[in-house]
């Protein structure tokens, strides 16, 4: 065990395979229609059998299936029903107590923090069910709103905590929905796709931009902040409307001017501007001062300073099917960067993302789109950036299975 960051042995370089083995459920080529039930029924069994042999040996209750809902118009979230197998196995390991769950979000819309209030979740909880996460038969929990707390199932009485880190990371605390502390084991169910920042966006990102309180996405966010092309721009000032922080102002004839003490960098003007005139470009913050520093690494210090002793009790599902060229989180119809690949089951986070980008390359790496995004990742460098900051291992190696 890493004594400075409670990383378990088998993470470390020179350890056994147990940390390279990443189990791909290969669907290339199969056209699947995923609406239909008997091939989610097919899939659901090979998953089922993949996790049982996956999985950690001694998981303990309540069980956490972290997932991300999607926005009302991101057509390509993950199926609830593709889940189900992992409820099927906890009940099977003897584990009843099991919530389905994640975080608020910077930006606004339903599963914004502020649309979502300490005292009041209704929004959040209206789009998991519309999305179809409350048919899989257990509760869903917002993991830093603790009005979602589960008595006898999943119970947690603050929104958000702070968890203390030791050198290398670069952060001293990150800040944590204080739900996803509860959990005795996590299954982290995450759908790849491309990502405006990160170049691609899995695994990593799903822990710890998923289980980020307001707080600590402002951390990993902080160094962005949006640039204006005043060509591009139509001055429609839809940006400056939707800014969850206000921190747009629209004068009607310029561009938007930015206020940079109350932008938290989240993206959301980005997302919603319709001619595309906005780009998210590193800047210094008076705060910190390590503003030149990557995203994805910052997202790669988060996640290992909030599962830090845990490592044991994770693992990941990934879902590489409707693979779009923006996230999740965008609330607009995405194009395909590629066709479906299939589904991967890991414990390392690291070779789980390693095995999506080497198998999307194979796939599509000679689509425009795909490259880029490929290309975006690897500038990042984090693999070797958490294999030389913390002797982890990251070269997965893939175990086929159809």
């Amino acid at each position: 065990m890493s004594v400075k960051n409670k990383i378990p042995d088998w993470m470390l370089a020179g350890a056994t395979d147990r940390a390279r083995a990443v189990w791909f459920l290969d669907i290339r080529g199969q056209n699947l229609n995923l609406d239909d039930l008997s091939v989610r029924n097919r899939i659901n069994n090979r998953l089922r059998e993949i996790i049982e042999e996956a999985a950690p040996e001694n998981l303990e209750a309540p069980a956490l299936i972290k997932t991300h809902i999607g926005e009302p118009n991101a057509w390509q979230r993950i199926i609830p029903d593709l889940a189900r197998s992992t409820v099927e196995f906890l009940k099977s390991r003897g584990i009843d107590r099991i919530v389905v769950g994640d975080t608020t979000v910077l930006y606004s819309r339903g599963r914004g923090g502020k649309d979502n209030t300490p005292e009041n979740i209704e929004s959040y909880m209206n789009l998991a069910r519309d999305h179809g996460w409350l048919e899989l038969g257990v509760p869903f929990v917002v993991l830093d709103r603790s009005i979602s707390s589960v008595p006898g199932v999943y119970e947690f009485s603050a929104d958000s905590t702070d968890l203390a880190t030791t050198p290398p990371n670069r952060f001293p605390v990150v800040r944590i929905g204080a739900g996803a502390l509860v959990a005795g084991c996590i299954i982290n169910h995450v759908h790849f796709t491309g990502h405006g920042l990160t170049g691609l966006a899995l695994a990593v990102k799903g822990i710890a931009m998923g289980f980020a309180d307001r707080r600590g996405k402002s951390q990993m966010h902080m160094a962005f902040g949006p640039v204006f092309d005043p060509e591009i721009c139509d001055r429609c000032g839809i940006c400056a409307t939707e800014c969850p922080e206000g921190a747009l102002e629209y004068p009607g004839d310029d561009p938007p001017k930015l206020d940079e003490d109350k932008c938290v960098g989240c993206g959301q003007c980005l997302t919603d501007c319709p001619s595309g005139a906005i780009t998210m470009k590193p800047r210094k913050i008076k705060q910190w001062m390590r503003g030149q520093d990557t995203i994805n690494q910052r997202l790669a210090d988060y996640f290992i300073g909030m599962v830090a002793g845990r490592w044991d009790s994770i693992l990941h599902v990934a879902h590489m099917v409707k693979i779009t060229v923006g996230c999740d989180c965008l609330n607009s119809h995405q194009e395909l960067m590629s066709p479906d690949i299939g589904f991967l089951v890991g414990k390392n986070p690291f070779a789980v993302d390693r095995a999506a980008e080497i198998l999307l390359e194979e796939v599509a790496g000679n689509q425009p789109e795909a490259r880029r995004q490929i290309d975006m990742q690897r500038k990042a460098d984090v693999y070797n950036y958490v294999e030389n900051k913390y002797g982890l291992v990251t070269e997965p190696e893939i175990k086929k299975v159809k």
